[in-house]
């Protein structure tokens, strides 16, 4: 996982990027920039794109390079419903 560290210098050449493409002056609030070109926030785009992630390991639909880096983890509970799967998510493999 990405920590903020890592986050601010890509968020922040961006936000350049977008100051550029609208001509707005450096002082301008990132927000402005967004709603001006219409694009979601990177915040937004990054959690977007975990969550796809997860949908597409959910139906198997990750490509080969990726499936070979994760052991997909199921946990199930006693529950009436047997076939009750409750937990589904990627653990990275040990290396």
């Amino acid at each position: 996982m990405q920590t903020s560290a890592t986050l601010k210098p890509s968020d922040t050449l961006f936000h350049s990027v977008l100051r550029f493409i609208t001509g707005d002056e450096y002082k301008t609030h990132h927000c402005s920039l967004y709603e001006k070109v219409g694009w979601p926030q990177l915040s937004v785009r990054r959690e977007q794109h975990c969550i796809k992630f997860i949908y597409e390991g959910r139906l198997d639909r990750l490509p080969g390079y990726l499936t070979c880096l994760l052991n997909i983890v199921t946990g199930t509970y006693n529950t009436k419903f047997q076939d009750c799967q409750l937990c589904y998510y990627f653990a990275p493999l040990a290396f």
